[in-house]
Order: structure tokens, then C-alpha cells, then sequence
């Protein structure tokens, strides 16, 4: 999502804690110099997600040395955002063997099950 209408339209942003939202969030160790592949991959899963109505890509953290990134995303069903995402993360060698965390519910809440599988 572009940083700016974030920035500008608080009032359309996700409120993380509800409790029916889930997450995907994936986890892939990125060689140096393929980091910047990883945003061909996120302009990919903002299509897909979007398209599907599965919810929203809110963004990734970068390690400093590069090493590996994180990718946010976050919706009503973290089984159907997987469902969408998978296959683009099967097409790229860059994340090939990333680990997706599906979280069932808020952060805050100690209760939200969650499951992970590796691609």
C-alpha cells in the first residue's frame, strides 16, 4: 500500500488488534544480492490479494544486513491469504523455503492458535 495514502487516510487503516483479524506472515532468507527481487514478489501478492478480496498487504521489514525478509499481510482469513499467496511464492526461487505464519486472531490476544508451514 503506498505509504503516503497510509499516512494521509487513517481512517481507512486496519486496526490490527480486532480480534477477528488474521495474519500471514512470511518469513524468507534472502541472498544479498536478490534482495531487491523481493519486491517484484510483494507487487505480486498485492494483486493477488486484492483481486481476491482476501484482505491487504501492509508491508515488510528488511534485515540490515539483508539476510531475510518479513512480509505482512493481514485479513478475515489467514488460511484463504495463503491460498492466494502460495503459488506466487512457489513461482520465485527468492522465496523458495519461506516459512508462513498463519495467526487465528489478534497479537494481544494469548489465545490466537497459530500454524506454520514452509513453502
Amino acid at each position: 500500500m503506498n505509504f503516503f495514502k497510509k499516512l494521509l487516510n487513517k481512517s481507512k487503516a486496519p486496526s490490527k488488534g480486532a480480534s477477528s483479524e488474521h495474519a500471514l506472515i512470511i518469513t524468507t532468507k534472502v541472498p544479498f544480492e536478490s534482495a531487491d527481487l523481493i519486491y517484484a514478489v510483494e507487487d505480486e501478492l498485492i494483486e493477488a490479494i486484492s483481486t481476491n478480496n482476501a484482505g491487504e498487504f501492509d508491508g515488510h521489514d528488511i534485515a540490515v544486513d539483508q539476510s531475510h525478509v518479513v512480509l505482512y499481510m493481514y485479513g478475515p482469513d489467514a488460511d484463504q491469504l495463503l491460498k492466494v499467496v502460495e503459488p506466487i511464492l512457489r513461482r520465485h526461487k527468492v522465496t523458495t523455503g519461506a516459512s508462513c505464519l498463519r495467526r487465528y486472531g489478534s497479537a494481544k490476544d494469548p489465545k490466537s492458535r497459530e500454524a506454520v508451514v514452509v513453502i
